[in-house]
């Protein structure tokens, strides 16, 4: 089986313990969180159908997770790895790893 290719579209929370956010896994959206363990678990799948675009669903998501900021490009991810994660983020620019809510820093 193909391993699922994955972009992160948003960051809600990034810490030394703690990377959470939201993926699009080609065929729905879901949130994650991610411990440094490497131990992820999945929300429950959200179908893309059921959203016009990423705008679409970054608002409908704002709505009941006000720390969901969206990416306008996505963080195109191989494995879900807390160390390559958080490296990606560090060197991206556009975040800031914080104590608390990263995603109000993105």
């Amino acid at each position: 089986m193909a391993a699922m290719k994955l972009k992160i579209v948003s960051v809600t929370d990034w810490n030394g313990g703690l990377i959470a956010g939201y993926v699009d896994d080609g065929r729905s959206y879901k949130s994650f969180s991610l411990r440094p363990d490497d131990k992820v678990q999945f929300g429950v799948p959200m179908p893309k159908k059921n959203f016009t675009d990423l705008e679409h669903f970054a608002g409908v998501v704002g709505k009941f997770d006000p720390d969901a900021f969206v990416l306008d490009e996505p963080l195109a991810v191989g494995r879900m790895r807390f160390s390559e994660l958080d490296a990606l983020l560090s060197g991206d620019g556009r975040f800031e790893k914080g104590d608390e809510g990263g995603g109000d820093r993105v």
